[in-house]
Protein backbone atom coordinates (compact mmCIF):
# COMPACT_ATOMS: atom_id res chain seq x y z
CA UNK A 1 0.00 0.00 0.00
CA UNK A 2 1.52 3.48 -1.04
CA UNK A 3 -0.97 6.16 -0.33
CA UNK A 4 -0.33 9.44 -1.44
CA UNK A 5 -0.24 12.66 0.93
CA UNK A 6 -0.15 16.06 -0.36
CA UNK A 7 0.41 17.66 3.63
CA UNK A 8 3.01 16.53 5.41
CA UNK A 9 2.23 15.72 8.57
CA UNK A 10 -0.59 12.71 9.33
CA UNK A 11 -2.25 12.81 12.73
CA UNK A 12 -4.84 10.37 14.00
CA UNK A 13 -5.23 8.27 11.24
CA UNK A 14 -4.84 4.84 12.65
CA UNK A 15 -1.28 3.87 10.94
CA UNK A 16 -2.22 0.38 11.54
CA UNK A 17 -4.94 0.56 8.97
CA UNK A 18 -2.82 2.02 6.48
CA UNK A 19 0.59 0.22 6.15
CA UNK A 20 -0.69 -2.90 8.11
CA UNK A 21 0.73 -4.88 11.00
CA UNK A 22 4.76 -5.23 11.40
CA UNK A 23 4.83 -1.77 9.75
CA UNK A 24 7.29 1.03 11.33
CA UNK A 25 7.39 3.55 7.99
CA UNK A 26 5.61 4.36 4.81
CA UNK A 27 6.76 6.04 1.74
CA UNK A 28 5.30 9.63 1.40
CA UNK A 29 4.76 11.54 -1.57
CA UNK A 30 4.67 15.71 -0.59
CA UNK A 31 3.87 18.08 -2.65
CA UNK A 32 7.44 18.86 -4.25
CA UNK A 33 8.47 15.36 -4.22
CA UNK A 34 8.85 12.28 -2.42
CA UNK A 35 9.24 12.70 1.75
CA UNK A 36 11.98 10.64 3.14
CA UNK A 37 10.13 8.56 5.86
CA UNK A 38 7.38 8.72 8.60
CA UNK A 39 8.32 7.42 12.07
CA UNK A 40 6.14 5.81 14.33
CA UNK A 41 6.79 6.23 17.94
CA UNK A 42 3.98 4.43 20.04
CA UNK A 43 3.50 1.79 18.05
CA UNK A 44 0.90 3.50 15.79
CA UNK A 45 -2.16 2.33 17.23
CA UNK A 46 -5.64 4.38 16.71
CA UNK A 47 -5.89 6.40 19.52
CA UNK A 48 -4.64 10.22 17.62
CA UNK A 49 -1.26 9.56 17.47
CA UNK A 50 1.04 12.14 15.81
CA UNK A 51 3.77 10.98 13.31
CA UNK A 52 6.79 13.39 12.92
CA UNK A 53 7.61 14.39 8.75
CA UNK A 54 11.51 14.77 8.32
CA UNK A 55 11.17 16.65 5.45
CA UNK A 56 13.39 16.15 2.45
CA UNK A 57 14.46 19.65 0.08
CA UNK A 58 12.62 22.53 0.68
CA UNK A 59 9.87 21.66 2.00
CA UNK A 60 11.21 20.74 5.66
CA UNK A 61 12.07 23.35 8.68
CA UNK A 62 13.64 26.38 8.77
CA UNK A 63 17.89 25.04 9.55
CA UNK A 64 18.50 28.20 10.93
CA UNK A 65 15.80 28.22 13.61
CA UNK A 66 16.79 26.14 17.01
CA UNK A 67 14.67 23.60 18.27
CA UNK A 68 14.60 21.54 21.59
CA UNK A 69 15.05 17.80 19.94
CA UNK A 70 14.88 14.51 22.09
CA UNK A 71 18.04 13.25 19.61
CA UNK A 72 20.60 15.27 17.36
CA UNK A 73 19.63 15.19 13.47
CA UNK A 74 21.90 16.26 11.37
CA UNK A 75 19.83 18.47 9.21
CA UNK A 76 19.15 20.98 12.31
CA UNK A 77 22.07 22.23 13.44
CA UNK A 78 21.16 24.33 16.03
CA UNK A 79 18.78 22.33 17.60
CA UNK A 80 19.76 21.03 21.41
CA UNK A 81 19.32 17.18 21.58
CA UNK A 82 17.80 16.80 24.86
CA UNK A 83 19.44 13.01 25.08
CA UNK A 84 22.79 14.56 25.15
CA UNK A 85 22.29 15.41 29.30
CA UNK A 86 23.07 13.40 31.66
CA UNK A 87 20.07 12.12 33.85
CA UNK A 88 18.18 14.53 35.96
CA UNK A 89 16.02 17.80 36.68
CA UNK A 90 16.02 20.30 33.79
CA UNK A 91 16.95 23.67 34.51
CA UNK A 92 16.16 26.64 31.86
CA UNK A 93 18.76 29.30 31.15
CA UNK A 94 16.70 33.09 31.19
CA UNK A 95 17.14 34.72 27.83
CA UNK A 96 18.69 31.53 25.64
CA UNK A 97 16.46 29.05 26.03
CA UNK A 98 19.42 26.60 26.88
CA UNK A 99 18.34 23.48 29.19
CA UNK A 100 21.24 21.93 31.24
CA UNK A 101 20.61 19.56 34.49
CA UNK A 102 19.75 21.03 37.81
CA UNK A 103 22.80 20.72 40.95
CA UNK A 104 21.67 19.29 44.02
CA UNK A 105 21.81 21.41 46.95
CA UNK A 106 22.63 24.89 44.75
CA UNK A 107 19.97 24.49 42.72
CA UNK A 108 17.32 22.66 44.72
CA UNK A 109 17.39 21.13 48.63
CA UNK A 110 18.80 17.60 47.93
CA UNK A 111 16.72 14.67 49.05
CA UNK A 112 17.35 12.80 52.26
CA UNK A 113 17.65 9.17 51.43
CA UNK A 114 19.54 7.41 53.59
CA UNK A 115 18.35 9.07 56.74
CA UNK A 116 15.78 7.96 58.91
CA UNK A 117 12.11 8.61 59.11
CA UNK A 118 11.48 12.17 61.11
CA UNK A 119 11.83 15.80 61.37
CA UNK A 120 13.50 16.88 58.28
CA UNK A 121 16.54 19.47 59.07
CA UNK A 122 18.20 21.78 56.34
CA UNK A 123 21.76 22.00 56.88
CA UNK A 124 23.45 25.75 56.92
CA UNK A 125 25.59 26.42 53.94
CA UNK A 126 24.62 23.16 51.42
CA UNK A 127 21.33 23.12 52.11
CA UNK A 128 21.43 19.00 52.70
CA UNK A 129 18.33 17.50 54.39
CA UNK A 130 18.79 15.38 57.10
CA UNK A 131 15.72 13.48 58.77
CA UNK A 132 16.01 12.36 62.54
CA UNK A 133 13.82 9.81 63.88
CA UNK A 134 12.25 9.26 67.16
CA UNK A 135 15.33 7.40 68.66
CA UNK A 136 18.80 7.72 68.81
CA UNK A 137 21.31 4.96 70.35
CA UNK A 138 21.53 4.37 73.70
CA UNK A 139 18.38 7.26 74.05
CA UNK A 140 14.99 6.35 73.38
CA UNK A 141 12.68 8.83 72.78
CA UNK A 142 14.64 11.90 73.41
CA UNK A 143 14.17 15.89 72.78
CA UNK A 144 17.37 16.15 70.60
CA UNK A 145 19.31 20.27 69.89
CA UNK A 146 21.24 20.07 66.28
CA UNK A 147 24.03 21.63 65.11
CA UNK A 148 24.88 23.65 62.45
CA UNK A 149 25.68 21.07 59.89
CA UNK A 150 22.49 18.67 61.05
CA UNK A 151 24.08 16.29 63.26
CA UNK A 152 22.50 15.62 66.82
CA UNK A 153 24.05 18.12 69.44
CA UNK A 154 22.55 16.89 72.46
CA UNK A 155 19.67 14.41 73.14
CA UNK A 156 17.73 14.69 76.26
CA UNK A 157 15.57 11.11 76.73
CA UNK A 158 11.86 11.35 77.54
CA UNK A 159 10.94 9.49 80.48
CA UNK A 160 8.31 6.49 80.24
CA UNK A 161 5.27 7.64 82.92
CA UNK A 162 3.32 5.36 83.97
CA UNK A 163 -0.56 6.28 84.37
CA UNK A 164 -2.01 9.97 83.80
CA UNK A 165 0.80 12.07 85.30
CA UNK A 166 1.96 15.67 85.59
CA UNK A 167 5.70 16.20 84.39
CA UNK A 168 8.69 18.63 85.90
CA UNK A 169 11.38 19.25 84.95
CA UNK A 170 14.42 17.52 87.38
CA UNK A 171 18.45 18.27 86.48
CA UNK A 172 17.61 19.03 82.63
CA UNK A 173 15.18 15.73 82.58
CA UNK A 174 11.10 15.51 82.10
CA UNK A 175 9.91 13.23 85.49
CA UNK A 176 6.12 12.94 86.89
CA UNK A 177 5.21 15.17 89.42
CA UNK A 178 4.45 14.31 92.45
CA UNK A 179 0.76 15.55 94.38
CA UNK A 180 0.74 17.08 97.18
CA UNK A 181 4.13 18.05 96.56
CA UNK A 182 4.49 19.65 93.65
CA UNK A 183 0.92 20.52 92.80
CA UNK A 184 -2.32 20.68 95.04
CA UNK A 185 -4.01 17.26 95.07
CA UNK A 186 -7.51 16.91 93.97
CA UNK A 187 -11.00 17.63 95.60
CA UNK A 188 -12.28 14.48 94.78
CA UNK A 189 -14.86 13.27 97.59
CA UNK A 190 -15.50 16.74 99.09
CA UNK A 191 -18.72 18.91 98.35
CA UNK A 192 -19.30 20.24 95.34
CA UNK A 193 -18.68 24.55 96.54
CA UNK A 194 -16.22 26.72 97.22
CA UNK A 195 -12.42 24.67 97.27
CA UNK A 196 -10.01 25.90 100.20
CA UNK A 197 -6.04 24.90 100.38
CA UNK A 198 -4.96 23.65 103.44
CA UNK A 199 -1.75 25.54 105.20
CA UNK A 200 1.74 23.18 104.80
CA UNK A 201 -0.29 20.13 102.91
CA UNK A 202 -1.95 22.30 100.07
CA UNK A 203 -4.33 19.85 100.15
CA UNK A 204 -7.70 21.38 98.35
CA UNK A 205 -11.24 20.75 100.12
CA UNK A 206 -14.42 21.86 99.22
CA UNK A 207 -17.40 23.50 101.38
CA UNK A 208 -21.21 23.32 100.22
CA UNK A 209 -23.70 25.47 101.27
CA UNK A 210 -24.70 23.77 103.97
CA UNK A 211 -23.71 23.29 107.55
CA UNK A 212 -25.10 21.32 110.21
CA UNK A 213 -27.58 23.38 112.28
CA UNK A 214 -26.75 26.56 110.05
CA UNK A 215 -28.68 27.15 106.52
CA UNK A 216 -26.79 29.71 104.08
CA UNK A 217 -24.11 31.07 106.27
CA UNK A 218 -20.82 32.78 105.68
CA UNK A 219 -18.09 30.64 107.17
CA UNK A 220 -15.06 31.00 108.83
CA UNK A 221 -12.29 28.31 108.36
CA UNK A 222 -9.32 27.46 110.49
CA UNK A 223 -5.54 26.75 108.98
CA UNK A 224 -6.32 23.27 108.46
CA UNK A 225 -9.57 24.06 106.60
CA UNK A 226 -12.30 23.08 109.15
CA UNK A 227 -15.24 25.49 110.18
CA UNK A 228 -14.54 27.27 113.10
CA UNK A 229 -17.80 30.48 113.01
CA UNK A 230 -20.89 30.05 110.62
CA UNK A 231 -22.82 33.42 110.15
CA UNK A 232 -26.32 32.31 108.73
CA UNK A 233 -27.17 35.30 105.99
CA UNK A 234 -30.40 36.60 106.22
CA UNK A 235 -32.69 36.55 103.73
CA UNK A 236 -33.98 40.16 102.42
CA UNK A 237 -37.27 41.50 100.98
CA UNK A 238 -38.02 44.43 99.76
CA UNK A 239 -39.79 46.75 96.36
CA UNK A 240 -39.48 45.77 93.52
CA UNK A 241 -36.88 48.29 91.07
CA UNK A 242 -35.72 49.76 94.64
CA UNK A 243 -32.25 50.27 96.31
CA UNK A 244 -31.55 48.32 99.84
CA UNK A 245 -30.10 50.97 102.29
CA UNK A 246 -29.55 50.71 105.84
CA UNK A 247 -32.27 52.56 108.00
CA UNK A 248 -31.10 51.38 111.29
CA UNK A 249 -27.17 50.66 112.20
CA UNK A 250 -28.68 46.45 111.63
CA UNK A 251 -30.99 46.23 109.30
CA UNK A 252 -31.79 46.95 105.69
CA UNK A 253 -34.11 48.33 103.77
CA UNK A 254 -35.56 49.04 100.08
CA UNK A 255 -36.45 52.63 98.94
CA UNK A 256 -39.25 53.15 96.77
CA UNK A 257 -38.92 52.42 93.01
CA UNK A 258 -38.36 54.91 90.77
CA UNK A 259 -41.65 56.43 88.83
CA UNK A 260 -39.68 57.03 85.30
CA UNK A 261 -36.04 56.78 83.56
CA UNK A 262 -35.41 60.66 84.06
CA UNK A 263 -34.90 60.54 87.85
CA UNK A 264 -31.52 59.63 90.13
CA UNK A 265 -31.52 58.60 93.24
CA UNK A 266 -30.85 61.44 95.83
CA UNK A 267 -29.54 61.03 99.51
CA UNK A 268 -31.88 61.74 102.36
CA UNK A 269 -30.47 62.85 106.08
CA UNK A 270 -33.26 61.38 107.46
CA UNK A 271 -34.97 59.09 105.64
CA UNK A 272 -34.96 56.70 103.28
CA UNK A 273 -33.09 57.45 99.73
CA UNK A 274 -35.31 59.51 97.04
CA UNK A 275 -35.55 59.22 93.61
CA UNK A 276 -36.12 62.71 92.04
CA UNK A 277 -35.08 64.44 89.02
CA UNK A 278 -31.61 66.86 88.96
CA UNK A 279 -32.53 70.46 90.26
CA UNK A 280 -29.82 72.52 88.52
CA UNK A 281 -29.89 75.13 90.70
CA UNK A 282 -28.90 73.23 94.25
CA UNK A 283 -27.89 69.47 92.70
CA UNK A 284 -25.32 70.61 90.64
CA UNK A 285 -21.77 72.22 91.72
CA UNK A 286 -19.25 73.71 89.28
CA UNK A 287 -19.67 74.27 85.64
CA UNK A 288 -20.06 71.88 82.99
CA UNK A 289 -17.20 71.75 80.43
CA UNK A 290 -17.44 73.41 77.64
CA UNK A 291 -16.03 70.65 75.54
CA UNK A 292 -19.04 68.50 76.47
CA UNK A 293 -22.01 70.60 75.55
CA UNK A 294 -23.02 70.53 72.15
CA UNK A 295 -23.94 74.03 70.47
CA UNK A 296 -25.68 74.52 67.05
CA UNK A 297 -26.21 78.06 65.70
CA UNK A 298 -24.53 80.78 63.58
CA UNK A 299 -21.25 81.93 63.44
CA UNK A 300 -20.08 84.81 65.58
CA UNK A 301 -24.08 85.17 66.69
CA UNK A 302 -24.55 85.11 70.30
CA UNK A 303 -27.14 83.03 71.85
CA UNK A 304 -30.41 83.61 73.84
CA UNK A 305 -33.28 82.31 74.90
CA UNK A 306 -35.98 81.93 71.86
CA UNK A 307 -38.26 80.59 73.95
CA UNK A 308 -38.41 80.03 77.74
CA UNK A 309 -36.75 76.13 77.28
CA UNK A 310 -35.01 76.62 73.67
CA UNK A 311 -31.73 78.78 72.47
CA UNK A 312 -31.19 80.12 69.64
CA UNK A 313 -28.59 82.57 68.24
CA UNK A 314 -28.58 86.03 66.52
CA UNK A 315 -26.84 87.32 63.05
CA UNK A 316 -23.56 88.06 63.53
CA UNK A 317 -22.65 91.67 63.97
CA UNK A 318 -20.04 93.88 62.58
CA UNK A 319 -17.27 95.66 64.39
CA UNK A 320 -19.11 99.01 64.94
CA UNK A 321 -22.23 97.65 66.28
CA UNK A 322 -23.25 96.63 69.66
CA UNK A 323 -26.09 93.91 70.70
CA UNK A 324 -29.43 95.61 71.56
CA UNK A 325 -32.03 93.80 73.68
CA UNK A 326 -35.66 93.04 71.87
CA UNK A 327 -38.17 93.18 74.43
CA UNK A 328 -40.79 90.95 71.50
CA UNK A 329 -38.21 88.90 69.72
CA UNK A 330 -33.98 88.16 69.04
CA UNK A 331 -31.72 90.64 70.05
CA UNK A 332 -30.11 92.43 67.09
CA UNK A 333 -26.77 94.08 66.81
CA UNK A 334 -26.71 97.94 65.90
CA UNK A 335 -25.30 100.82 66.32
CA UNK A 336 -25.43 102.78 69.54
CA UNK A 337 -27.99 106.12 69.18
CA UNK A 338 -26.99 108.43 71.33
CA UNK A 339 -30.28 110.32 71.73
CA UNK A 340 -32.06 106.97 72.40
CA UNK A 341 -29.83 104.32 73.38
CA UNK A 342 -27.62 106.17 75.98
CA UNK A 343 -28.78 107.55 79.66
CA UNK A 344 -26.64 109.82 81.76
CA UNK A 345 -23.99 111.76 81.24
CA UNK A 346 -20.20 110.80 80.30
CA UNK A 347 -17.86 111.93 83.25
CA UNK A 348 -15.62 114.67 82.03
CA UNK A 349 -12.61 112.66 83.26
CA UNK A 350 -13.23 109.76 80.79
CA UNK A 351 -13.17 112.02 77.70
CA UNK A 352 -10.10 113.70 76.11
CA UNK A 353 -9.95 117.41 74.77
CA UNK A 354 -7.72 119.04 72.69
CA UNK A 355 -8.41 123.29 72.14
CA UNK A 356 -8.32 126.83 73.00
CA UNK A 357 -8.42 127.85 76.70
CA UNK A 358 -11.55 129.44 77.84
CA UNK A 359 -13.17 128.80 73.75
CA UNK A 360 -15.92 126.56 73.33
CA UNK A 361 -15.82 123.28 71.64
CA UNK A 362 -17.98 123.51 68.60
CA UNK A 363 -18.17 120.97 65.70
CA UNK A 364 -15.96 122.20 62.87
CA UNK A 365 -16.89 119.81 60.75
CA UNK A 366 -19.37 117.08 60.79
CA UNK A 367 -17.12 114.67 62.25
CA UNK A 368 -14.46 117.01 64.14
CA UNK A 369 -14.85 119.54 67.13
CA UNK A 370 -13.11 122.50 67.46
CA UNK A 371 -12.71 125.40 69.85
CA UNK A 372 -13.77 129.06 69.48
CA UNK A 373 -11.71 131.74 70.78
CA UNK A 374 -11.58 132.71 74.42
CA UNK A 375 -13.76 135.47 75.12
CA UNK A 376 -12.17 138.59 75.07
CA UNK A 377 -13.98 140.40 78.11
CA UNK A 378 -16.81 139.81 80.55
CA UNK A 379 -19.52 141.51 78.65
CA UNK A 380 -20.04 139.56 75.60
CA UNK A 381 -22.19 137.14 74.70
CA UNK A 382 -21.45 133.71 72.42
CA UNK A 383 -22.77 134.48 68.69
CA UNK A 384 -23.26 131.94 66.42
CA UNK A 385 -21.93 131.44 62.81
CA UNK A 386 -24.07 130.21 59.78
CA UNK A 387 -20.37 128.94 58.19
CA UNK A 388 -17.74 129.31 60.75
CA UNK A 389 -16.58 129.28 64.24
CA UNK A 390 -19.23 131.14 66.86
CA UNK A 391 -17.77 134.48 68.27
CA UNK A 392 -17.80 136.27 71.36
CA UNK A 393 -19.35 140.17 71.13
CA UNK A 394 -21.96 142.08 73.12
CA UNK A 395 -25.19 142.40 72.46
CA UNK A 396 -26.91 144.13 69.57
CA UNK A 397 -30.52 145.00 70.76
CA UNK A 398 -30.98 145.98 66.92
CA UNK A 399 -29.62 143.12 65.52
CA UNK A 400 -29.69 140.44 67.93
CA UNK A 401 -32.91 139.16 67.99
CA UNK A 402 -33.99 137.31 71.87
CA UNK A 403 -36.10 134.64 71.73
CA UNK A 404 -37.66 135.13 74.60
CA UNK A 405 -38.82 138.58 76.10
CA UNK A 406 -37.10 140.79 78.30
CA UNK A 407 -39.12 140.85 81.61
CA UNK A 408 -40.86 144.10 83.57
CA UNK A 409 -38.55 143.43 86.67
CA UNK A 410 -35.72 143.68 84.08
CA UNK A 411 -36.93 146.40 82.58
CA UNK A 412 -38.99 145.04 79.80
CA UNK A 413 -42.31 144.63 78.81
CA UNK A 414 -42.55 141.27 79.63
CA UNK A 415 -44.44 140.76 76.01
CA UNK A 416 -43.28 140.80 72.44
CA UNK A 417 -45.08 144.33 71.19
CA UNK A 418 -45.49 145.89 68.54
CA UNK A 419 -46.17 148.95 68.59
CA UNK A 420 -48.88 151.01 66.93
CA UNK A 421 -49.08 154.80 66.23
CA UNK A 422 -51.22 157.08 68.90
CA UNK A 423 -51.56 154.16 71.53
CA UNK A 424 -50.51 154.22 74.94
CA UNK A 425 -48.33 151.66 76.59
CA UNK A 426 -50.19 150.59 80.53
CA UNK A 427 -49.52 147.59 82.42
CA UNK A 428 -52.16 145.21 81.38
CA UNK A 429 -51.39 143.02 84.75
CA UNK A 430 -48.11 142.67 87.49
CA UNK A 431 -45.70 141.33 84.52
CA UNK A 432 -47.31 142.44 80.72
CA UNK A 433 -47.26 145.87 79.40
CA UNK A 434 -49.66 146.21 76.88
CA UNK A 435 -51.10 148.67 74.59
CA UNK A 436 -54.27 151.39 75.45
CA UNK A 437 -55.42 151.97 71.65
CA UNK A 438 -55.84 155.24 69.65
CA UNK A 439 -59.63 156.37 69.76
CA UNK A 440 -61.25 159.16 67.50
CA UNK A 441 -60.70 162.31 68.17
CA UNK A 442 -62.11 164.83 71.12
CA UNK A 443 -62.04 160.82 73.09
CA UNK A 444 -60.61 161.53 76.94
CA UNK A 445 -58.05 159.32 78.88
CA UNK A 446 -60.64 158.32 81.70
CA UNK A 447 -58.80 155.82 84.90
CA UNK A 448 -60.10 152.80 85.63
CA UNK A 449 -59.88 152.92 88.77
CA UNK A 450 -57.12 151.65 91.39
CA UNK A 451 -56.10 148.08 89.81
CA UNK A 452 -57.62 148.25 86.63
CA UNK A 453 -56.03 149.97 82.71
CA UNK A 454 -57.63 153.53 82.10
CA UNK A 455 -59.22 153.77 78.76
CA UNK A 456 -60.28 156.49 76.34
CA UNK A 457 -63.83 157.72 77.36
CA UNK A 458 -66.49 157.39 74.52
CA UNK A 459 -68.36 160.66 73.21
CA UNK A 460 -72.59 160.83 73.34
CA UNK A 461 -74.64 163.21 71.01
CA UNK A 462 -77.96 164.24 70.12
CA UNK A 463 -79.05 166.41 67.24
CA UNK A 464 -82.41 168.69 67.57
CA UNK A 465 -83.98 168.39 64.23
CA UNK A 466 -85.94 171.28 63.81
CA UNK A 467 -86.20 172.04 67.99
CA UNK A 468 -85.02 173.43 70.77
CA UNK A 469 -83.66 170.74 72.91
CA UNK A 470 -81.93 166.94 72.19
CA UNK A 471 -81.01 164.60 74.93
CA UNK A 472 -78.53 162.14 75.44
CA UNK A 473 -79.35 158.87 77.35
CA UNK A 474 -76.62 156.64 78.45
CA UNK A 475 -74.57 158.55 80.86
CA UNK A 476 -71.57 156.83 82.66
CA UNK A 477 -72.21 157.35 86.89
CA UNK A 478 -69.37 159.07 87.94
CA UNK A 479 -68.36 161.20 85.13
CA UNK A 480 -68.55 164.82 84.65
CA UNK A 481 -69.80 165.35 81.14
CA UNK A 482 -68.30 168.22 78.77
CA UNK A 483 -70.25 169.23 76.69
CA UNK A 484 -70.23 171.53 73.23
CA UNK A 485 -72.31 172.12 69.96
CA UNK A 486 -70.22 170.98 67.01
CA UNK A 487 -73.02 171.76 64.66
CA UNK A 488 -76.13 174.73 65.27
CA UNK A 489 -78.36 177.20 64.22
CA UNK A 490 -78.36 178.76 67.50
CA UNK A 491 -75.40 180.80 69.00
CA UNK A 492 -76.23 179.64 72.19
CA UNK A 493 -77.25 176.70 74.10
CA UNK A 494 -76.73 174.94 77.89
CA UNK A 495 -76.76 171.06 79.02
CA UNK A 496 -79.24 170.15 81.34
CA UNK A 497 -76.81 167.16 83.43
CA UNK A 498 -78.89 164.21 85.37
CA UNK A 499 -77.88 160.83 86.57
CA UNK A 500 -78.45 159.09 83.44
CA UNK A 501 -79.29 161.54 80.66
CA UNK A 502 -78.00 165.20 78.88
CA UNK A 503 -80.49 167.65 77.87
CA UNK A 504 -79.10 170.19 75.64
CA UNK A 505 -81.24 173.43 75.19
CA UNK A 506 -80.58 175.61 72.13
CA UNK A 507 -81.50 179.14 71.77
CA UNK A 508 -82.61 179.12 68.29
CA UNK A 509 -84.90 175.99 66.87
CA UNK A 510 -83.43 174.03 63.50
CA UNK A 511 -80.70 171.23 63.71
CA UNK A 512 -78.47 171.73 66.09
CA UNK A 513 -75.70 169.00 67.07
CA UNK A 514 -74.37 169.31 70.90
CA UNK A 515 -71.55 166.90 71.99
CA UNK A 516 -70.73 165.90 75.30
CA UNK A 517 -67.42 163.72 76.38
CA UNK A 518 -66.63 161.91 79.22
CA UNK A 519 -69.97 160.24 78.55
Amino acid sequence: MNPKIKRGILIGLGLAALIGAGYSAIPLQGPTGPLQSVVCTAGCSQTGTVLTVNAAGGGGAPTTSKYLLQQADGSLPNAQAMGSLGTGLVKNTTTTGVQSIASSGSDYAPGTSGNATGLVISTNGTGALTAYGGADAGAGNAIRQLNASGGVQTSIAVPTVSGSSVLKGSSGNAVAATSGTDFAPGTSGNATGLVISTTGTGALTAYGGVDAGAGNAIRSLSASGAITNSIAVPTISGTQYGVAYYPTTSTLGTSAAPLSVNVVLHGNPAGAPQWTQVALGSDVSGSLPTASVAYSGTQYGVPYYSTATALGTTAAGTTTTLLHGNAAGAPTFSAVALGSDVSGSLPVGSVTFSGTQYGVPYYSTASAIGTSAAPGSANVLLHGAVAGAPTWSAVDLSADTASTVLPMTKGGTGANITGTVGALLAPTSTTVVGQIADVAVGSALVSGGVGAAPSYSASGTCTSSGATTCTITGRRSGCLPVCSMTTAVSTTFHAAISSTTITCTFGTSGTNTCNCICF
